[in-house]
């Protein structure tokens, strides 16, 4: 753990540890393998349906109804040596979009769901985009809302590499077997470590004014349908920054 947390040197711990350099590494590398091999199947999987209505009434309640982005910092996919060009919207394109269910925004059903994104991302349906320049008070109030539970989204790898500063510096370790394992087993234990918080995040949501409406929106009798979608265009950016408005006035 202290090689995992502190990204220590393997000699640097022989005397604190009474262990010689091999030891420590040969330790080090079965631990990694037992966490991924014992918890691997439970902490690193794609959200099921329950994940996926507990994510969508967070995000409804924070304003953005329809909104697929995991603010509680798990991280569902991982990748190791993928190539450069296999990026975050190739996947979309060629892989299986999440399920079309239905919601509101601004009084219109929806039931295409999307990501928060930045500028650098295509203007398409899928990603709901800040305004750069909001001049008037309803984009000034969405922009900041959008950026501040994107921010809670992008933050996840950031909160990762803090826990483990092995994942901050270059690997030392030779095979790719090993690495893949170091890598694994640090989201997994991060992962944990989000499941043993989740109850005191969840608290701070259920008292926002719209949660249990929001909930109502995302329960089990709401049918979801799992299909491979492409990317489609028509930004509806407006209908979130109307909709927000107006529960703002309401409040």
């Amino acid at each position: 753990m202290r090689m995992l947390c502190y990204e220590s040197a393997a000699d640097l711990l022989d005397e604190y540890l009474q262990m010689g350099e091999d030891s420590i590494l040969t330790s080090m590398k079965s631990f990694c393998e037992l966490v991924v091999s014992t918890f691997g199947k439970e902490y690193l999987r794609e959200p099921d349906e329950q994940d996926l209505r507990r994510i969508l009434s967070i995000n409804a309640a924070r304003g953005f109804p329809g909104c697929v982005g995991n603010g509680e910092l798990w991280i569902w996919h991982m990748f190791f040596g993928s190539p450069g060009s296999l990026t975050d919207i190739n996947n979309i394109m060629a892989g299986s979009f999440p399920p079309r269910f239905p919601f509101f925004v601004n009084g219109e059903r929806r039931t295409m769901p999307y990501y928060l994104a930045d500028g650098i991302y295509p203007s398409w349906a899928i990603f709901a985009k800040t305004m750069k320049e909001a001049t008037t008070a309803k984009e000034r109030a969405y922009a900041r809302a959008q950026e501040g539970v994107r921010k809670d989204i992008e933050r996840a790898f950031g909160v990762l590499m803090a826990r483990f500063h092995i994942l901050q510096r270059p690997c030392r370790l030779w095979y790719r077997r090993d690495i893949s394992n170091v890598v694994k087993a640090c989201i997994i234990l991060h992962n944990m470590i989000v499941e043993g918080r989740r109850d005191h995040y969840e608290t701070g949501i259920a008292s926002l004014q719209h949660f249990e409406e929001a909930r109502n929106m995302f329960s089990n009798g709401q049918a979801f349908q799992w299909e491979s979608l492409t990317a489609i265009t028509n930004l509806w950016r407006f209908d979130l920054t109307e909709g927000m408005w107006a529960n703002m006035l309401a409040s």
